[in-house]
């Protein structure tokens, strides 16, 4: 049930103080019209010249404003709101009777711009509503604007030209890639593999050979001696008979 002089009487005083301590050089508003009297989710009570009365007291600071829309979800009240505020954003006091357009029967029985509150009961004692003013204005107090240095502006620096080394890329890429290392003589086109390492290629070898098996291909590959067999040592011990019967 919140009303215009309660709402007002809570507004103003904060964004005073915000403007106060912060300075700010542009403003984005958000004029959200879910407080308009007669929402079909909103609770409070507010009439469209109490919600325009906080639109203009952010614009008498004469900064740049970026006012936007927002919540509201009886459509022909959040038109007649957005109306009116846009007419106090341009300096432009608009007449209440709607002119005559294809959407006229949205706006019946009353075809005008504002509309009379409801008897909504508002419940904010002004007890709490100065408690909370209170609560949010030492709040505020608390929070300084940050440190901003506005005696070089953006149009007077000049960008500034970072020429990087090879390394330098290199151990930026690694950065990036913390689980991926490249050798020092690894390029983009050379691709470089253990021996033992399997790959997909006509020599793939699946793992290196251990010294067991070295010396076991090493006794392979070299000649051995070997003993005559049974048949060859026959063949000659008849040979030798052959020889002496010929003498």
């Amino acid at each position: 049930g919140m009303d215009d002089i309660s709402f007002v009487n809570v507004f103003k005083p904060v964004i005073q103080q915000i403007m106060d301590n912060f300075k700010p050089a542009a403003c984005v508003m958000q004029c959200g019209a879910d407080g308009i009297s007669g929402d079909r989710l909103g609770c409070f009570n507010l009439s469209i010249k109490g919600h325009g009365e906080c639109v203009d007291f952010v614009k008498s600071f004469g900064i740049p404003m970026v006012v936007l829309g927002g919540g509201g979800y009886t459509l022909r009240n959040v038109a007649r709101c957005w109306t009116y505020e846009t007419g106090v954003l341009v300096g432009d006091d608009l007449p209440n009777e709607i002119p005559d357009n294809y959407y006229s029967d949205y706006f019946s029985p009353e075809f005008k711009l504002h509309i009379p509150i409801s008897n909504m009961e508002n419940l904010n004692t002004r007890q709490y509503l100065d408690d909370t003013r209170a609560f949010l204005l030492d709040t505020l107090k608390t929070i300084h604007a940050p440190s901003v240095d506005k005696s070089q502006s953006m149009s007077d620096s000049k960008p500034q030209i970072v020429v990087k080394s090879e390394s330098e890329k290199r151990q930026e890429k690694e950065d990036a890639q913390p689980d991926v290392r490249e050798p020092e003589n690894c390029t983009n086109t050379v691709s470089l593999r253990n021996v033992g390492e399997h790959y997909d290629g006509d020599k793939d070898n699946d793992a290196i050979p251990d010294s067991n098996e070295s010396e076991k291909v090493e006794k392979e590959a070299t000649p051995t001696k070997t003993e005559p067999t049974a048949t060859e040592v026959k063949t000659e011990a008849d040979t030798e008979m052959e020889e002496g019967e010929t003498k």
